[in-house]
């Protein structure tokens, strides 16, 4: 397998898990904000990378979790990260 083929290959896995991990943040939120952080930050590492844009609003999300950002406004960061990971 060639170096892109695998490259292509781990970005399908990564993105296919993206909506459970997001899933993670949001219950996480609720119970154990840090963790939630942490989770979005290993997000956010993973996708920079694979080289894929999705690391951006990663970032924004685990910088609004670091921040004491209201509930509604973690909900639309994981809604918009949820969106950049595609379909």
């Amino acid at each position: 397998m060639s170096h892109d083929e695998r490259l292509r290959e781990l970005r399908a896995r990564f993105l296919a898990d993206v909506p459970r991990r997001l899933d993670r943040v949001q219950a996480l939120l609720k119970t154990d904000r840090d963790a939630a952080r942490r989770e979005a930050h290993n997000l956010k590492g993973t996708a920079a990378s694979l080289e894929l844009p999705l690391h951006e609003p990663a970032e924004t999300l685990e910088r609004a979790l670091a921040t004491g950002a209201p509930e509604e406004e973690v909900a639309r960061l994981v809604q918009l990260t949820r969106e950049s990971a595609g379909p």
